[in-house]
């Protein structure tokens, strides 16, 4: 769409930036080149395609949330620049994150990785659940790398569930496996540390 006011008049949800609509097979964004710049509708785009991947890879497949937008927000975070992508944070959600591990606002990991939509995509929390994912994905992506606690045993996990969730069709058995062993202590405390 053109702008903000095209995008919402065709039906985007108020407080979105666009939308993946899986059953008209449709991703719809708008312009946003006269408000928060190029650079956001770039960001938002990212973001949408990779549910538009997920669809058209898996079918109907629906991960958890926390996997679902954490994913799509890292992506937000590439860059395309003198022919090259480059992955950086994602500022929409990076100081958010910081805050909330700073202020020990954020959900224990072993509780938010059981997450169902309505508390998700809670009214009051909604924007923090979107930072708390993205951060637990940016760090089980590049945490590897960067993370100077980092455990070997977590090198899995997003593949492991992923490939669990799609042989299964069970939330519940995707996260047991793909967590199976964690000490939930340890990743929560290095995940602050390289996150926060």
């Amino acid at each position: 769409c053109k702008d903000s006011a095209e995008y919402h008049s065709y039906g985007g949800p108020s407080g979105s930036a666009g939308y993946w609509s899986p059953g008209q097979r449709e991703l719809v964004i708008y312009d946003d080149k006269a408000v928060g710049g190029r650079g956001d509708t770039w960001a938002t785009l990212n973001h949408e395609a990779f549910h538009q991947y997920i669809f058209y890879f898996f079918g109907n497949l629906t991960p958890h949330y926390w996997y679902n937008e954490g994913t799509g927000d890292f992506y937000s975070g590439y860059e395309y620049k003198n022919k090259r992508f480059t992955l950086k944070p994602f500022d929409w959600r990076e100081r958010t994150i910081q805050d909330m591990i700073r202020q020990e606002t954020y959900v224990p990991l072993k509780d938010f990785v059981r997450y169902d939509r309505s508390q998700y995509y809670d009214p009051q929390t909604v924007g923090q659940n979107y930072s708390q994912g993205w951060g637990l994905v940016y760090f089980l992506r590049t945490g590897k790398k960067g993370a100077r606690c980092w455990n070997d045993d977590w090198d899995t996990i997003l593949e492991t569930y992923l490939r669990v969730l799609v042989e299964t069709d069970d939330l519940d058995e995707a996260v047991d496996a793909a967590f199976e062993g964690v000490d939930w202590e340890e990743l929560e405390e290095c995940w602050k540390s390289y996150i926060g």
